[in-house]
């Protein structure tokens, strides 16, 4: 394998490799995170587990919203951006806050509590509701992203960044946004307004949609 990055200084640190394409394995070369002594991977998984017991297109949501999170470049934690794990908590709340709900309230202890649903939404169409919430109906100033009911059943927690809290559902006194910064703020919400002009255009283009954020050159900067 060859090493891609190492990324220390967040909360979780990690290193990064890449699996040469000429392996066999897929056509593209595929990147792999390497974690010590981080139970992350391992509660990520119970999480993408628990939606595909209850709905196979909450888990796929899940990949959908985090491979586009990736490709538009806001899901890099030191750049000060949210957490692939965040993202993951972003699609499965959305989907107990919705019009028609596809998930019930988290629980560790997975016990059979579920929904009567009754949505034949397709994974294109949650999607286009994903980025609707968030970037029309959340309010981002006051709203917290909590899966799970607290011993009191209220939301705990206050953002440490002054707009966002998202709650750690394994760690309840953790907030996985605590290192967004007002640059990483700003440029999610010019990604979801991005995506909910692609998301009305006639002329939506899963391609357009999730095509690779780049860096401004100096002569766009000067522009402005």
């Amino acid at each position: 394998m060859k090493f891609r990055r190492s990324a220390f200084r967040g909360r979780v640190p990690k290193v990064t490799f890449l699996l040469p394409a000429d392996r066999g394995i897929s056509n593209e070369a595929m990147p792999l995170d390497f974690f010590v002594n981080s139970t992350v991977p391992a509660n990520n998984r119970k999480l993408l587990d628990w939606c595909a017991k209850h709905d196979p297109r909450a888990e796929a949501l899940c990949y959908l919203t985090k491979r586009w999170a990736k490709d538009r470049g806001i899901c890099h934690a030191s750049k000060g951006h949210l957490p692939p794990q965040a993202w993951t908590l972003l699609a499965i709340y959305y989907l107990q806050n919705a019009e028609e709900p596809l998930l019930p309230v988290f629980s560790e202890c997975d016990d059979d509590s579920s929904l009567n649903v009754n949505s034949s939404a397709s994974l294109g169409t949650l999607f286009k509701g994903f980025i609707q919430f968030y970037a029309k109906q959340f309010d981002w100033k006051t709203a917290n992203i909590v899966i799970r009911a607290s011993k009191d059943g209220a939301e705990a927690g206050t953002a440490g960044n002054g707009v966002l809290h998202v709650q750690d559902p394994f760690d309840i006194s953790s907030n996985l946004a605590s290192e967004m910064t007002a640059e990483s703020i700003g440029r999610l919400h010019e990604e979801l307004a991005r995506a909910l002009a692609l998301a009305c255009s006639e002329d939506e283009s899963v391609i357009q949609l999730l095509e690779p954020w780049k860096p401004p050159t100096p002569d766009e900067l000067e522009k402005y």
